[in-house]
């Protein structure tokens, strides 16, 4: 697993190490001899330790609408495991609880993306709750780690349509009564004047 390098007197890993769950202590025994032929020798003692997964791009902070649509990507993340291992993230949990996030990632390795996605029927309201925080937890079977991502929830710009109330159409409806018969009797003496002969209003 370990290579030696005399020029420069340094230790290297010549291939992949065992995993640390399996093997975790190696131990090297270095020779050193001098022009006079005297000799020592030393143990280096390495022991190794699996490095957790590292959700790169968290935490972070992003704002979407109320009205943001189902199955809506909301936010990527690359995730990279430095020992090697294949790594798996899921939904650790939100706060508050809600079932309008859901992750996804169908790739497979030591560095995959997931998503942060809203769920199949999303229900963001700002009046119940303007912000959530995400919890992202990825797993390489040996260690885990978390990402944090704070969704805000975007105040809606609504401009409110006036409706008067329902006794404001029948005050102008009573209102406009007398005008209208004021308006029908004015008519009806113009057509009388003009129309009628005189003499039938001499009789």
């Amino acid at each position: 697993f370990f290579g030696f390098r005399s020029s420069t007197c340094q230790i290297t890993v010549a291939k992949r190490m065992l995993k640390a769950k399996i093997l975790n202590e190696y131990a090297i025994l270095v020779k050193a001899k001098d022009s006079c032929n005297t000799t020592a020798t030393a143990t280096v003692s390495i022991e190794t330790v699996n490095m957790p997964p590292e959700v790169l791009g968290m935490p972070n902070v992003i704002s979407i609408n109320e009205e943001t649509e189902r199955e809506t990507v909301l936010y990527t993340t690359i995730v990279e495991d430095l020992s090697g291992d294949d790594v798996c993230c899921t939904l650790e949990g939100t706060l508050p609880k809600t079932k309008n996030f859901m992750v996804f990632g169908n790739d497979t390795g030591i560095r995959v993306n997931y998503s942060i996605m809203s769920s199949e029927s999303p229900a963001f309201s700002y009046r119940q709750y303007n912000s959530y925080i995400v919890k992202l937890c990825c797993d390489d079977d040996e260690d885990k780690s978390t990402g944090v991502l704070i969704v805000n929830i975007k105040k809606p710009n609504k401009t409110k349509t006036y409706e008067p109330p329902d006794w404001f159409m029948m005050s102008i409806a009573i209102s406009c009564g007398p005008i209208f018969l004021m308006a029908f009797m004015a008519c009806f003496v113009l057509i009388g004047t003009m129309f009628i002969p005189g003499e039938v209003k001499k009789r």
